[in-house]
């Protein structure tokens, strides 16, 4: 895992997190992918970490090893979806990324397992509002009040957790095989004997194993509202993938992952069944197959925890939260907006109206 040398830290807070021309924030661009001073506009390079991306054994951190991410001391707690958002001292969030709902906010360093590597945001937060103007002005029927530039900036920008699993299967298995083969086929028709060709199927016995290596199961670590539209914004391009820096955090947030690296690990299982089941039915060969059973061994499981960067601006209309959501890295976006009742109601009388005058 990545450990923070506590002097380097010291060194990077007084360099960026503070501007030392005029003393203002700073925080990380990604059109220019450096710090930016808020206020002076002085710009600095991100501080570069060389070392190279690893992996941990999964057994060293099952028995509850964890560390305090330094720099983000503030902890977000919405009691609603039960995000818990991790920032750092310049952020001032008083509503929920996710759900819109009031947060609950809790000053204090927090224990976790520390983010390995992450995908930095290369999309910006003007373009990001520049686009979500475009998109609610093609979503008609939106109530009008979306359409305004306050809603367009309260966009955020939050890395999401990931748990990404590299693990060897080994596999036993037996089951049977099945050949294809025709034979004649006697039938009549219109009162004449005429042959044809019947496919049949000859079974046999297959037995045996196979190694099979995956890298990079993902598993999304984010609470419930997280999950549900993170998917949607795949893929992700993982040669991007930078060591942990939180330099990168300045002036955003990162969820602190909601789903344990147990429970993450049993899903990266059930995750590469499918895969499993399709490297048997190669092994065995034929033309089908059936009655296949299989024992699995994962070998020397390891994993590593991600940080994806995902812009998300959440509101309200009538007791319901909507979300629009873009790929801090590709600028993809997913989305829904609300319909107004008035408006439908407006073109359903103008609709009348013509119907009547024609």
């Amino acid at each position: 895992m990545f450990t923070i040398n506590e002097e380097e830290l010291s060194e990077k807070k007084a360099q960026h997190v503070k501007c030392s021309q005029c003393d203002g924030a700073v925080e990380f661009d990604p059109a220019k992918n450096k710090m930016v001073c808020l206020y002076c506009g002085s710009e600095y390079d991100v501080v570069s970490n060389n070392a190279p991306i690893t992996t941990t054994k999964l057994a060293d951190e099952l028995v509850g090893k964890k560390e305090v991410v330094k720099g983000l001391s503030t902890m977000i707690h919405c009691n609603d979806c039960g995000a818990e958002i991790l920032t750092d001292a310049t952020q001032v969030i008083n509503v929920c990324t996710f759900c819109n709902s009031r947060l609950i906010v809790e000053n204090k360093e927090y224990e976790m397992i520390l983010p390995d590597a992450l995908i930095p945001f290369k999309v910006s937060k003007t373009e990001v509002e520049a686009n979500f103007k475009q998109w609610i002005k093609k979503k008609r029927f939106a109530p009008n009040k979306l359409r305004s530039a306050k809603q367009a900036s309260q966009i955020q920008g939050v890395y999401l957790p990931y748990w990404a699993f590299d693990t060897k299967v080994d596999v036993e298995y037996h089951g049977m095989r099945g050949d294809y083969y025709n034979t004649k086929e006697t039938y009549w028709q219109n009162g004449t004997t005429k042959q044809r060709d019947k496919r049949k199927v000859s079974w046999k016995k297959a037995r045996g194993n196979l190694t099979k290596e995956f890298k990079n199961i993902l598993i999304p670590a984010s609470g419930k509202e997280g999950s549900n539209f993170i998917k949607k914004l795949e893929p992700f391009q993982f040669k991007e993938l930078v060591p942990y820096q939180n330099d990168y955090l300045a002036g955003l947030s990162a969820e602190r992952y909601q789903i344990d690296l147990s429970d993450s690990w049993k899903a990266a299982q059930g995750k590469v069944i499918p895969a499993i089941k399709a490297s048997i039915e190669t092994d065995i060969g034929g033309d089908t197959t059936k009655e296949i059973e299989y024992q699995t061994s994962y070998t020397h499981p390891q994993f590593k925890h991600l940080l994806l960067p995902i812009w998300i601006n959440s509101y309200s209309y009538k007791g319901k939260t909507y979300h629009y959501f873009v790929n801090g890295q590709s600028g993809k976006v997913v989305g829904a907006a609300p319909k107004s009742p008035l408006k439908i109601t407006l073109l359903a009388i103008a609709i009348l109206v013509l119907i009547i005058l024609i």
